[in-house]
C-alpha cells in the first residue's frame, strides 16, 4: 500500500472525515493549504488549523476558488517532533500513517498504542515535522467565491 492509500485508509476512519471527503468528492492531502494555528497542550486537546484558498489540494476540480477552513482535533499528543514552529506556513501535504517503531534505547516515543497516529506536516515553507496522536476528529467549513453581504437600510444623518 502506498502512502496515499494508507493516509485515505486511516483519514477516512477519523470522525468529520466522512462529511469533509462528500463535500470534496475525495480524501484530500491538503496541498497548498494554509497553517493557521497549531496549538500542543500537554493535558487537553490539541488543535491543527488550515486555511484552503482553493488552489489545488482537493479532489474536485468544480471546487477551485472556494475557501475552506479545517480544524483537525487532536484529542492527544503522544510524541511530537517540530522545526519552524513559529512560523506559520503552507503544506505540501499531510498524511496519517502508523507511528514508526524506533529502535530500543531510542530516546523519543516508546510506547505504541494501536489506536495511535502518525500525523505528518510536509511543507513548502513553514512548520513541519510529525506528531504522534490519539482522537482525532475533524470539522470544517466551505465558503463560497465570494462573500455577498445582505442590503443595510440607509442610515439618515441627523435623525
Amino acid at each position: 500500500m502506498d502512502g496515499y492509500e494508507v493516509h485515505s485508509r486511516l483519514f477516512s476512519s477519523v470522525p468529520g472525515v466522512a462529511e469533509l471527503i462528500e463535500a470534496v468528492g475525495g480524501v484530500p492531502t491538503f496541498h497548498d493549504a494554509d497553517v493557521v494555528d497549531l496549538t500542543i497542550n500537554a493535558r487537553k486537546p490539541s488543535a491543527l488549523k488550515l486555511n484552503y484558498p482553493g488552489r489545488s489540494g482537493f479532489p474536485l476540480a468544480s471546487l477551485e476558488g472556494r475557501h475552506f477552513a479545517v480544524t483537525i482535533r487532536i484529542g492527544e499528543v503522544a510524541d511530537i517532533e517540530l522545526e519552524d514552529v513559529p512560523i506559520r506556513g503552507i503544506l505540501f501535504s499531510l498524511m496519517l500513517s502508523e507511528p514508526p517503531l524506533l529502535a530500543d534505547g531510542d530516546f523519543k516515543y516508546r510506547d505504541r498504542r494501536p489506536d495511535e497516529l502518525a500525523m505528518t506536516l510536509r511543507t513548502s515553507y513553514g512548520v513541519s515535522g510529525r506528531i504522534i496522536c490519539r482522537d482525532l476528529s475533524v470539522s470544517f467549513a466551505i465558503r463560497g467565491r465570494r462573500r455577498v453581504l445582505p442590503p443595510q437600510p440607509p442610515v439618515l444623518l441627523g435623525q
